[in-house]
């Protein structure tokens, strides 16, 4: 009987060494999940091969480019992309397969993309646009959504 009650307890004590240790991989995988991220980089346009500018501001008398990012988010079969950009002043953005609209006074632009997944290389999320002097100078401020993960608080300035 002694015997029996001994391998039950050796038994039941594998099984939860087993249990804790899967528990530890899922938390382990959970932990290298990285968090969803937006941003934008910027580039000089001026030379042959485009070159990244550090920070938020540019000029617009020089051609350049500013191409948002997205991030360490689920990809599905179709995806929506919609930028939200609040300008300085009045000014229409306008894009190739995509909805536009603008809000009463001109200063608020809202770009909707749909996007199959084929379009999207390798999980990153990414749209450029191009600001000529056309554009008001001043600060924008931009909100980003994919799918249902929203991105606040991102800001760029164009200088004269």
């Amino acid at each position: 009987m002694k015997k029996a009650i001994a391998m039950s307890l050796l038994m039941l004590s594998v099984v939860m060494s087993v249990h804790a240790k899967t528990n530890n991989a899922d938390v382990k995988k959970e932990e290298k999940r990285a968090q969803p991220i937006a941003g934008f980089r910027l580039f000089d346009l001026s030379t042959k091969v485009p070159q990244l500018i550090e920070g938020n501001q540019f000029s617009r008398a020089i051609p350049h480019q500013l191409c948002i990012f997205v991030e360490n988010v689920e990809v599905k079969e179709q995806n929506l992309l919609a930028e939200y950009f609040v300008a300085p002043a009045p000014m229409r953005m306008q894009a190739e397969n995509a909805e536009t609209r603008t809000t009463e006074d001109g200063t608020g632009n809202l770009i909707i993309f749909k996007l199959p997944k084929a379009d999207i290389a390798g999980g990153t999320i990414t749209q450029c646009w191009q600001f000529s002097k056309n554009h008001p100078v001043g600060t924008y401020q931009l909100e980003l959504q994919f799918n249902d993960i929203v991105f606040k608080g991102l800001a760029f300035q164009i200088l004269k």
